[in-house]
C-alpha cells in the first residue's frame, strides 16, 4: 500500500499543503524552516486539511489519538493544540475547515460510544 494518504491545499498569500505519511502529518509553505525538501512535521496522525486566508495565516488540523489538533501554519508554534476536548469515550474524527474573512471554522464528526455520529464546529479567529 502507499505509506502517502490524503491531504490537500489552499492558496492565501502563499502555497500551503498537507498530507499523511506513514502515521506522520507533514507541510509545506512558502517560507518552509528547510528540512528534507522543505517539508515540516505537524505531528502524527491521520486525515489531515488545510485552510489559508490572503493575509498569510493558515491552520492546518488532523486526527491524532481520536480528537482533533490543530496547528498555525504562519506562525513558529512548536506544539499542536486540541480545537476541543473531548469527554472521555468521545472519539473525534473527519475534521474539515475553511478560511473565512477573518478566521477559520473547523468541523469535525465526533461520536460517544453506542451513539450516533454528530457534526460540532469550532471558530478559530485569525488573530490571537
Amino acid at each position: 500500500a502507499c505509506p502517502m494518504d490524503g491531504g490537500g491545499c489552499a492558496f492565501g498569500k502563499d502555497l500551503v499543503t498537507v498530507w499523511r505519511r506513514e502515521d506522520m502529518i507533514l507541510a509545506t509553505t512558502a517560507d518552509a524552516p528547510g528540512g528534507e525538501n522543505g517539508e515540516r512535521t505537524l505531528g502524527t496522525g491521520k486525515d489531515p486539511a488545510v485552510a489559508a486566508m490572503a493575509s498569510g495565516a493558515a491552520l492546518a488540523v488532523w486526527v491524532e489519538k481520536d480528537a482533533i489538533q490543530m496547528l498555525r501554519l504562519d506562525r513558529k508554534e512548536a506544539l499542536p493544540t486540541r480545537v476541543a476536548d473531548p469527554a472521555a469515550g468521545v472519539k473525534q474524527g473527519l475534521p474539515a475547515i475553511v478560511a473565512l474573512a477573518d478566521g477559520f471554522l473547523v468541523a469535525w464528526e465526533e461520536r460517544a460510544p453506542g451513539g450516533k455520529p454528530a457534526i460540532k464546529a469550532r471558530w478559530i479567529p485569525a488573530s490571537p
